[in-house]
């Protein structure tokens, strides 16, 4: 299975955001469970950007800016901006997603993801537009598609149905 993780999600540690312990423990759980993980070039410029704009506010200092990309990155392949992720960005649909977000669908699509981690709602939108499963650890607000709902899990839930959903997200045991 693989794995796209945008530059909204990988920032949720540098900057200690609510849902930082979440979404540590999935990428965690998913490279535990053998999945490959990737995120594009774009986000170590993205990434980057942040953190030096934090080591020049003095929140950070370029020590702790090194270990800290060197962290964020850990376990995730970088996949590089070539003329098919350029391609596929210019034919992406969705008049509201803008330029940077197309080259992360594009680049997730071109790997062939199961699931993209982002925290960013109008890439979620385009990633669910495109049937792309999303997913947004510890969100307190989590975007849906149209005509998606929540479902809570509770202790009566089916467990046939969990144990389906189980085998199709993670695989046979």
């Amino acid at each position: 299975m693989k794995g796209y993780v945008d530059t909204s999600a990988l920032l949720k540690p540098a900057f200690g955001e609510n849902e930082a312990e979440d979404f540590s423990a999935t990428v965690e759980m998913l490279l535990s469970a053998g999945w490959e993980l990737a995120t594009s070039a774009l986000s170590q410029v993205e990434v980057q950007r942040a953190l030096k704009r934090d080591t020049i506010s003095g929140r950070l200092t370029s020590d702790s800016k090194a270990d800290l990309t060197d962290s964020l990155f850990s376990g995730i392949n970088i996949i590089d901006i070539d003329q098919a992720v350029i391609d596929e960005a210019c034919e992406i649909d969705g008049a509201a997603l803008r330029s940077l977000d197309a080259i992360h669908l594009a680049t997730a699509r071109l790997i062939e993801a199961d699931l993209v981690i982002s925290y960013d709602d109008r890439m979620l939108r385009a990633c669910m537009d495109a049937g792309v499963m999303t997913a947004q650890p510890g969100a307190s607000r989590p975007v849906l598609a149209e005509g998606w709902e929540i479902v809570p899990v509770t202790d009566d839930i089916d467990s046939t149905l969990l144990d389906q959903y189980e085998a199709a997200f993670f695989g046979p045991e």
